[in-house]
Formats: C-alpha cells, structure tokens, sequence
C-alpha cells in the first residue's frame, strides 16, 4: 500500500533522471574505489611510507568520521534550499570529490613527518568531502517519489552505478598504470615497478573523466518532497539514532564486509607476488562486468526469498567457493581466475540488498519519532562503509608488515607468498558466518515495513482529516494505527 495524498498523482521516475541517477553513482564511486583499492599499495610501494604507519592513518582518518558524518548529516537533514534538501549538496561537491581524490594520490617529494602528515591529512579531508556527497546522494531515492515501488527502482539504478563504478578501477587502472609506466617513465613491460609509478597518474586522469558524470547526475534528478513532511531539528535526529534499532543492526552486518574489502585491499599485491601480474586483475574485472546482466533476476527473486534470505544464500555459496579455491591452491591461474570471477558474479546479483534494507528503514526511523530524518538514516550507511573500508586498508598495513612484505623488491620470501594466499582467500570466510549469524536476528523484513508504511499512510490520512475536522475518519485512522502498532508489537519491534 503506498503512501499517497488526495488530489497527489502518483509520482514517476523519468528515464533521464533514472539515467542520471546512475551516472552519478557511477562518478562517486569510481573515485571511492580508487582509493580503497589502491591507496595502501600507493603509500607502501611509491611513497615508501611504511605499512604500519598506512594503517594508523586509515584508523585515525576513521575515528575523525565517527565525529564527522552525524554532524554533516545533521546539516543536510537541516537543509532548506529551493535546489532540494539533497540536490543542494549534490550541486558543487563533484568538484571537490575529484580534487582530494587526486590529492590523495600526489607523488609528494617528501619525507618523514612531513609526508606523513600530509598524506593523512589529505585522506581524512577526501572521506569528509565524500560524506557530503554520498548521504544526499542515497537520501534522494527517497523523495524522487512517493511510490515504493519506483524508489526501490531508482535503488537498483543507483547500485547499478556504485557496482560498475567499483569495477572501473581494477580494470583500468593496472593497463594504463603499466602503459604510463613503460610508455612515458621509461620502465620495463616486465618490471611491476611500472604500474606503481604510473599509479597517481592514472588515477588523476580517471578521476577528473569522473566529474562529468556527477554533474549530470545532479542536472538530471528532481526532488520531490511531500508537504506534509514537518522540517526536522537537532532533537529529531537524536530521536532517529536513539530508536534506530533495525538501522544499527543493518549497518553492523554492512560493515562486517570489512574481512571482504581487506582481501580485496592485498588482492593487488596477491596477482602481483603470487600470480605474477598484475593484469590478471583487469581480466577478471573485465570479465565480471557481465555479471550486470544477472541483476534483472534481483527483484524475481525477491519474490521468493526475503532480502535477509538471498543475502545468506550468496554467503553460503561464496564460503563453499572459497574453501574450494584454498584446496586447489594457487598454482594454475586459470583456476584462480574463473574462481574469483564466479565469486563477483554472485556478489553482484545481491548488491542492491543493503541500501534497499537501509532505505526501509527510512519509513520505521519515521514511525518511531514521527519524524522524516533520511540524512541521518543513510548516513548510517555512508559510516559503515567508510568504516569497513579504513578497518580493511587499516589492517592491511599492519598485516603486510606481518607477514613481512618488503616494498619494491621482485621476489618475496615464501612466507609471504603463502599468507597472502591464506588472508585473500579465507579471511573473508570469517566475515561471511558473522553475517550469517547477525541476519538470522533481522526482524525487520519486507513484511514489517509493508505494516510501517500502512501506519503512515493512515497517520498522514490523519493529518487530513484534522484539517477537514473529519471525526469519523481521525477515530477510523486512530483504529487502523492501533491495530497496526499492535502487530509490530507482537513481531517485536516496539
């Protein structure tokens, strides 16, 4: 049941804007992946700053968004401009995601505290920027229009983005490191030194290809906000995280993808100690990419299985993968390849799951304080991932020293080439039945939020009726709420 108005038509999501939507997230992330992909190997094996002193400023970085992303969200929350309350933010801030994204890549000729400093600095300023771009950005899904149906749409458009823009970088990013490398800088093919050298320029040349993309994303997407949506104020937003249950327990199973991303983070110094190459990374994301196709079978699925079901089905099968790929070992690429290509295909078809998980929780954080803080929901979202993704380079740094990774020297000790093996392809593993565990405590599910939107649509039927002094109608409604209140109670949500 939707929550529709008298005289409100019922609001479509054009192609242009459903195209533009994409663009942006695709523009967003690029830069995102860019830097949790390839800024530890960065900082290691070009700015030779040492592998535990990486991981100190990732940590730092996100002890600072702990502060951080509440307060800009709040600010967002509190906004109130004729461009909207997201496409406000989403109007200059392009601009400054590509400029501290390069920031955080440039070959500095320094040394000491000083490079340090300057390192940590420009990263923790790239993750505040990137908070105010990406907390409007998933917060508009939510006023693009008053039908679920469309928004849940114009989610999988918007993940669709994120997911291809995540896969951009691991396809470009090594070719034209390496082509920079040896064309320009006068490295060997054979020499892995290539594409550390060609790194920052590559991604400087990606990133600013990337502000295109957002400026479309904002020209083409409208707001539309409901008038019956009170302006929120500070205690509004304390109510939301005070009663924002469901939301926390998302967000922790969201951040647990942390053992995922610290693969994925010494994934690049796997293919180039153990496989050899550092191409086969580009082979693989290339062909990964068609996994997008499978992503039409996401809402047929969901016709099925609940949202917390899928997600532990495709666990389940990434665990089994894994354990088969850690028998078989490293030793045949081939097998690796098409393992981890199988394993992006899974992880692709289920993408969209947690931000639709967390857009629900938009319409509960509503029903529990009568107040519409989308800011502050998503930015939920936009702090588990910052946080899984800084834990993840965090603990690479200090993992690399570990095993003892030696920067910029072309054959590894035996040591390290067999745990980077083990932490690539089992540490994830450990992420998975955490997971699997935490979902099986998910009480809000695709049914509680079908009560919760009911409750506000009679709560806001309601508000019209006291308008039109409609007693029969305020007690019907009053009824309705009741009921409804009383089944969430019994499902345990109260």
């Amino acid at each position: 049941m939707e929550i529709l108005f008298k005289n409100e038509v019922e609001q479509k999501i054009s192609l242009k804007e459903y195209i533009a939507y994409f663009s942006y997230g695709l523009g967003e992330v690029t830069n995102y992946a860019m830097v949790g992909t390839y800024l530890t190997i960065f900082y290691t094996d070009y700015l030779m700053i040492s592998a535990s002193i990486a991981g100190i400023i990732f940590l730092i970085a996100r002890v600072w968004d702990a502060i951080n992303d509440p307060m800009m969200a709040a600010i967002i929350d509190c906004t109130n401009s004729s461009k909207g309350k997201f496409r406000y933010w989403m109007k200059w801030v392009p601009i400054f995601i590509v400029l501290t994204t390069i920031l955080t890549f440039i070959p500095w000729d320094m040394k000491g505290g000083v490079l340090i400093g300057v390192a940590g600095i420009s990263y923790i300023l790239w993750g505040m920027v990137y908070t105010v771009s990406d907390v409007p950005f998933w917060s508009l899904s939510t006023v693009m229009s008053n039908n679920a149906l469309e928004r849940a749409k114009a989610v999988t458009v918007a993940n669709t983005g994120v997911s291809i823009g995540f896969l951009i970088p691991p396809l470009i990013v090594p070719i034209l490191s390496k082509y920079i490398g040896v064309e320009f800088l006068g490295y060997s093919m054979n020499d892995n030194a290539a594409f550390v050298q060609g790194l920052p320029y590559t991604i400087i040349i990606i990133s600013m290809i990337t502000l295109p993309l957002m400026i479309f994303g904002y020209l083409g997407t409208k707001e539309r906000r409901n008038a019956h949506v009170e302006k929120v104020k500070i205690k509004d937003m304390l109510g939301t995280v005070k009663n924002a249950k469901p939301l926390f327990l998302i967000s922790i199973i969201f951040m647990l993808l942390a053992f995922t991303e610290l693969s994925n983070a010494l994934m690049v110094y796997f293919f180039i100690v153990n496989l050899g190459d550092i191409s086969y990374q580009s082979t693989i994301t290339f062909f990964s990419m068609f996994s997008f196709a499978l992503l039409v079978f996401y809402p047929i699925l969901l016709k099925y299985l609940k949202k917390k079901n899928l997600l532990q089905l495709q666990l389940v099968i990434d665990t089994i993968l894994r354990l088969f790929l850690f028998i078989v070992g490293y030793d045949n690429p081939l097998i690796v390849v098409i393992v981890l290509i199988a394993l992006k295909y899974f992880e692709t078809i289920i993408a969209p799951i947690i931000p639709n998980m967390i857009g629900e929780c938009v319409e509960y954080c509503e029903y529990k304080t009568g107040k519409r803080t989308e800011g502050i929901v998503f930015s939920f979202q936009t702090f588990s991932g910052k946080l899984k993704t800084a834990i993840a380079l965090g603990l690479s740094g200090f993992v690399l020293t570990w095993i003892g990774y030696t920067p910029d020297i072309v054959k590894q000790n035996q040591d390290v080439v067999e745990w980077l093996f083990i932490i690539c392809i089992l540490v994830p593993i450990v992420g998975n039945i955490l997971r699997i565990i935490l979902l099986r405590c998910v009480r809000y599910t695709e049914d509680e939020y079908n009560l919760v939107v009911r409750y506000l649509n009679y709560k806001y039927e309601k508000i019209e009726a006291l308008e039109l002094k409609d007693e029969l109608k305020i007690a019907s409604c009053d009824k309705n709420m009741n009921l409804i209140k009383s089944e969430l109670t019994n499902k345990g949500l109260e």
